[in-house]
């Protein structure tokens, strides 16, 4: 039974799409909710729901154990044979569910033996829906089969009701714990409408003679991927928690606020590519798997670069805009965190997009466990000493050890990698648009940070796109000349149209 009800994949144009829509507004709707939220309930407030959240995502992460990413690889492997795709999605569900279980009796015990848990018992037993709502969700599913445009509608839907929410219902310091309810809402409550969709093109009858034992190894593999990455990405929150206050939490979750949606946006590139990374290795077309590669490779050097120079400069007015003058300690820690753009970029594409695809996700996992154990030993270090600032310390630190591992593993491929990627006329076009941004700011320094922000961001991005193309940077040229093409296409379509309409 061959492609009988599974949808149409799109493209990878459309996907792209529809992920930059979902990650604008990944952007947009903090700009919207975080300046109130963060004013609202304050340092600790703020604090409290993301050590809170923190701590479930360790739980989350066990309950998962490695199923979002390997099931995108393996389901897109099978994905034009519906009934092997029918057993895998079956399987994969059977094990999240047994872990989902564990994980809920795990974490209950914690919160009733750890005296620093039970003080925060009632938010972290809200917070923890999210761990049953993300198994039921089956993302994984939806990106294997690249339905981006369902991924995204829904998810706008959901992000638009938990506004309202917050609006509704966050008034008072007090107001936390209903705050980490709308994040489990915002965040996974689109993931109830999955399993129906899902049944339109898959049956949930039980199939019978299932083969779990080949999953056990890669998702395994996978699994230890998660954890790393996940202990790395909360532990600096976990830590402040333990070691420092609730407003360390608070400044940090602040400073931190930015370079998470930044690296979201960027990270969407590569969830959009691993399902076509993934088929064209399981079809042996190696010479587009490298042309994608370095595609994707060099579009996220032009867009993070200008991202990490504009926001370690304009971190003062970010922080002010987005939290306000009480959050003043976060604008060193955005400052550091500003750098972890670019590399995290870089070693989305490596990791996801070639490590993965070719089978060897175990490097990724050792790249990450060396990145997690960088964070951990830093923060010992740094927290104690710098508070927020050390912990960004040490995640930059963690990622800057990610990226060398992965280079190194990598190390005969690169040349393949990056040909015809011009990296100095992206620099040169940054530090261009650096100095004018710095003229800017100090100029504008005086307006209110809404001014700076509106008045800087339009002039620093259109001197780093002049600058690309006065460089004649490779891939601009080319994106250029697609544009105008496309725009040559519609004129003629127009005028055809015209002469028919005369006629």
């Amino acid at each position: 039974m061959v492609e009988e009800n599974v949808p149409k994949i799109q493209s990878i144009k459309l996907n792209l799409l529809m992920n930059a829509i979902l990650r604008t507004s990944a952007f947009i709707f903090p700009l919207i909710t975080f300046p109130y939220i963060s004013r609202v309930l304050g340092a600790s407030g703020n604090g409290a729901v993301t050590f809170a959240e923190s701590i479930v995502n360790y739980f989350l992460i066990f309950a998962q154990l490695g199923i979002p990413t390997y099931g995108i690889k393996k389901c897109a492997e099978c994905r034009h044979d519906t009934k092997k795709l029918n057993r895998t999605v079956q399987e994969l569900l059977i094990i999240n569910i047994s872990t989902v279980i564990v994980s809920y009796i795990a974490l209950i015990v914690m919160v009733l033996i750890v005296p620093r848990l039970i003080e925060y018992r009632v938010l972290i037993l809200i917070s923890s829906i999210s761990i049953l709502l993300n198994a039921c969700g089956m993302d994984w599913l939806f990106q294997a089969l690249e339905q981006y445009s369902y991924i995204t509608f829904r998810n706008l839907g959901f992000k638009f009701l938990s506004i309202i929410l917050m609006f509704i219902f966050i008034h008072s310091p007090e107001n936390y714990v209903i705050l980490g309810a709308i994040n489990v809402v915002g965040n996974y409550g689109s993931n109830i409408l999955n399993l129906l969709y899902a049944r339109r093109f898959l049956s949930f009858k039980p199939m019978g003679e299932y083969n779990f034992r080949q999953h056990v190894k890669p998702i395994l593999v996978f699994f230890l991927l998660s954890v790393s990455i996940t202990i790395y990405t909360s532990l600096d929150s976990v830590m402040l928690g333990f070691m420092s206050t609730t407003a360390a939490v608070g400044f940090f979750a602040a400073g931190t606020k930015m370079k998470v949606i930044l690296t979201s946006a960027v990270s969407a590139i590569g969830n959009v590519m691993l399902p076509r990374m993934s088929d064209y290795v399981a079809n042996g077309r190696i010479n587009d798997f490298h042309r994608m590669v370095r595609k994707s490779l060099n579009l996220v050097l032009l867009i993070t670069t200008p991202l990490t120079i504009y926001f370690f400069v304009m971190s003062d007015a970010t922080i002010d805009f987005l939290a306000g003058k009480g959050y003043a300690p976060a604008i060193v820690p955005m400052r550091i965190l500003s750098f972890t753009v670019i590399i995290i970029g870089i070693t989305n594409v490596l990791g996801l997009q070639v490590l993965v695809p070719t089978n060897r996700e175990k490097y990724v996992a050792i790249s990450t466990i060396i990145g997690a154990g960088a964070d951990f030993f830093v923060n010992l270090i740094f927290i104690p000493r710098l508070g927020a600032s050390g912990a960004a310390w040490a995640t930059l630190i963690a990622e800057f050890s990610v990226l060398i591992v992965q280079v190194v593993v990598l190390r005969h491929e690169i040349n393949i990698l990056i040909q015809d990627i011009k990296p100095f006329r992206i620099v040169f076009s940054g530090v261009i648009a650096f100095v004018v941004l710095l003229v800017l700011h100090t100029g504008f320094e005086g307006l209110s940070s809404f001014l700076q922000l509106l008045i800087t961001a339009p002039v620093f991005f259109f001197s780093y796109c002049v600058s690309l193309f006065i460089f004649k940077e490779p891939f601009t040229q080319i994106y250029l000349q697609q544009l105008i093409t496309q725009i040559n296409k519609s004129r003629r379509l127009n005028n055809l149209s015209n002469k028919n309409m005369k006629r």
